[in-house]
C-alpha cells in the first residue's frame, strides 16, 4: 500500500465513509488524461433499495411501506459507530453471540468451504443462506498453469488477484527464514480486495509445501 509506483499512479486512494471515516482503497487501473476519478464508499445495507423500487419498478410509497412491514425489504440500517471489518475466522470459532452482533449491524457474512460442512455450521449458528456460489474449477490448457499446489492458493481469490509469482516469492522468503508462515499468508490475503481469501487455509497450504 506504500509502494512508490502505486502511489504515483494513484492506485491507492482515500475514501470517506459516513460511518467508519476515511479508509484506503484500490484505485482505478484504467487511466485517461481527461477523465475525472470519483470514488464512493460501499453502500449501506438497503441504502438503494427504495430508490431502485421507485425508479426501476415504479413502486409507490404505499407498496414500499407494505414490503417493509412484511420484511420483504429492509430500510437502511441506523448509523452505527462500529467500523467496517473484514475478518477470516476458523471453522467452529464463531459464536452465536458474534453472529447476532453481525446480523444486527446489517453486515453480510461470506463463508467459504465444503457445502456439507457450511450447511451444518449455518444451522448451528441460525444463519439462513442467501446466495450460494459454486466453483466449477479451472478449464482450458491447465498444463500451462503453475504447480497445482500453488493454484490451490491463488484460486481462493475468485477475482484472480493473488499472483502465482507472489506465492513462489513468499515460499522462498519463508524457506529463507525472512518471513513466517503467518506473515506470508497475511500478505497473500491483502491482495484479495473482496476479502473471501482464507488466510488460515493459505497458511496450512504453505506449511504443507514447505514440508515437502
Amino acid at each position: 500500500m506504500s509502494d512508490p509506483q502505486l502511489l504515483h499512479r494513484h492506485m491507492i486512494v482515500e475514501v470517506e465513509h459516513p460511518v467508519s471515516g476515511k479508509f484506503r482503497a484500490v484505485g482505478n487501473p484504467v487511466k485517461a488524461s481527461e477523465a475525472e476519478e470519483i470514488f464512493h464508499p460501499p453502500p449501506a445495507l438497503g441504502e438503494h433499495t427504495e430508490e431502485t423500487l421507485r425508479n426501476l419498478l415504479v413502486y409507490d410509497s404505499q407498496r414500499i411501506e407494505q414490503l417493509t412491514r412484511e420484511k420483504v425489504i429492509i430500510q437502511p440500517a441506523k448509523e452505527s459507530k462500529q467500523p467496517l471489518a473484514n475478518k477470516v475466522v476458523r471453522r467452529g470459532s464463531m459464536s452465536r453471540k458474534s453472529v447476532r452482533m453481525v446480523k444486527n449491524l446489517g453486515v453480510s457474512v461470506v463463508v467459504s468451504g465444503l457445502f456439507s460442512l457450511i450447511r451444518q455450521d449455518c444451522q448451528k449458528l441460525g444463519l439462513a443462506r442467501h446466495t450460494v456460489n459454486y466453483s466449477l474449477g479451472v478449464w482450458g490448457k491447465k498444463e500451462r498453469l503453475p504447480d497445482p499446489k500453488i493454484t490451490q492458493i491463488t484460486t481462493m481469490c475468485g477475482h484472480g488477484l493473488v499472483s502465482f509469482n507472489l506465492v513462489q516469492f513468499l515460499l522462498k522468503e519463508v524457506r529463507g527464514g525472512k518471513k513466517t508462515i503467518e506473515e506470508a499468508s497475511a500478505i497473500l490475503a491483502k491482495a484479495c480486495i473482496c476479502g473471501v481469501f482464507n488466510s488460515h487455509r493459505a497458511a496450512e497450504l504453505l506449511q504443507a509445501m514447505i514440508e515437502l
